[in-house]
C-alpha cells in the first residue's frame, strides 16, 4: 500500500510482474509505449479476475518529465506504472528485497532528447533513467481499488 485516501488505496505489486523488458520502441510516452500495453492486455484481466473490475478505480495521472514539463498531457486508465514523483514521495515505502530495475512512467527528459525513462532501483533510489530501448528493467504495476473491497479481504 502506497497511500490510503477516504475512498480509495493507491497500491503498488510487491514483486515484479513478467520479465524484463523494454519500454518502448519509439519514445518515452506512457501512452504509446509497450508497457502500456502490456499493463493492459497481460496484468489488467489478471487483476480484474483477482479484485473484480467494479473494485479497481479508473484514474488520471499527468504524464510530467522529470524536469517538471508536462510534456506528453495525461494518462487515465486502471493500472499503469509509478510516477518519478510517487517514487520520491514513497521511496521509504519502496525500498526493499527486490533486485533488479523497475520501469516508472515518467519521462526523464524533454522532447528532442526523449530517450530516457526513470528507472526505481531495489534501494528505493530512482535514477537518471534508462533508454527506452532497453530490455534490462521489470514491471511494477500500480492501481487504485476502492477501500470496501479490503472488507472483503479481511
Amino acid at each position: 500500500i502506497l497511500e490510503q485516501y477516504e475512498d480509495k488505496t493507491l497500491v503498488i505489486t510487491k514483486d515484479y510482474i513478467g520479465e524484463q523488458m523494454q519500454f518502448s520502441n519509439i519514445s518515452t510516452d506512457f501512452n504509446t509505449s509497450t508497457i502500456k500495453e502490456f499493463l493492459l492486455e497481460k496484468i489488467l484481466p489478471m487483476f480484474k479476475i483477482a479484485f473484480g473490475d467494479e473494485n479497481i478505480v479508473e484514474e488520471t495521472t499527468i504524464l510530467e518529465s522529470v524536469h517538471d514539463k508536462t510534456i506528453y498531457g495525461s494518462y487515465t486508465g486502471k493500472i499503469r506504472l509509478i510516477t518519478y514523483d510517487e517514487a520520491t514521495k514513497y521511496k521509504k515505502i519502496l525500498k526493499g528485497k527486490l533486485t533488479g530495475n523497475y520501469w516508472a512512467m515518467t519521462s526523464f527528459s524533454s522532447p528532442g532528447t526523449d530517450i530516457y525513462v526513470s528507472v526505481g532501483k531495489s534501494n528505493g533510489h530512482f535514477s537518471v533513467g534508462a533508454h527506452v530501448y532497453d530490455k534490462n528493467e521489470y514491471v511494477r504495476p500500480v492501481l487504485c481499488l476502492k477501500n470496501d473491497i479490503f472488507l472483503f479481504i479481511i
